[in-house]
């Protein structure tokens, strides 16, 4: 079964992702490190890595379960607008194939974060900051966050589209923020 996962399904699905949203969605990285680089040279310089952690925050705490919705909800809007590939037709396992778009999205995933965080890193090495290390750190927490995440919006988005999907991971980004749920 994993053969035939890894020499069918898995093909097929990079193959559909290929020139859509979720191939060029990582991108979205690249003014996020040149915002967090740019607005931690404003913000009080400990000399350390802590003023760039600082503008992940901006990340993490405001835009994380949205932007890894529209990642996965991506995927599921191209499966239904090509009416699944006329899949239904074909003797294939739905579950496999659910697997093999959520590990291509899990994949784009890992393309963001690697840009987003790798890039914090490497602005934080060029210009001389100590404890770049936590940025790494960050990103790879960062990363293994995002995975369930991915998974719930995926099933979400299968089942309705990219809007619904969308705003149910705003409400759970804004919930996730209040003090009584931080708190405790």
């Amino acid at each position: 079964m994993l053969k035939h996962f890894a020499c069918r399904y898995l093909p097929a699905e990079l193959l559909s992702a290929r020139g859509t949203a979720l191939q060029w969605l990582p991108l979205f990285a690249l003014p996020l490190v040149l915002m967090t680089f740019n607005f931690s040279r404003f913000s009080v310089s400990t000399g350390d890595a802590t003023a760039l952690l600082y503008w992940q925050a901006l990340y993490l705490t405001g835009m994380a379960a949205p932007l890894i919705a529209v990642f996965a909800a991506s995927a599921e809007a191209r499966e239904k607008a090509a009416n699944y590939g006329g899949a239904a037709w074909l003797p294939i396992n739905e579950k496999v194939q659910h697997i093999a778009r959520l590990l291509v999205v899990v994949l784009s995933l890992a393309a963001f974060h690697f840009l987003n965080f790798g890039g914090t890193w490497l602005a934080s090495v060029l210009t001389g900051r100590i404890g770049s290390l936590r940025i790494l750190w960050l990103g790879l927490l960062a990363f293994v966050g995002c995975l369930g995440i991915a998974g719930l919006a995926s099933a979400l988005a299968r089942v309705t589209n990219l809007i619904t999907t969308l705003v149910v991971f705003v409400a759970w980004q804004f919930i996730g923020i209040l003090p009584s749920v931080v708190e405790g």
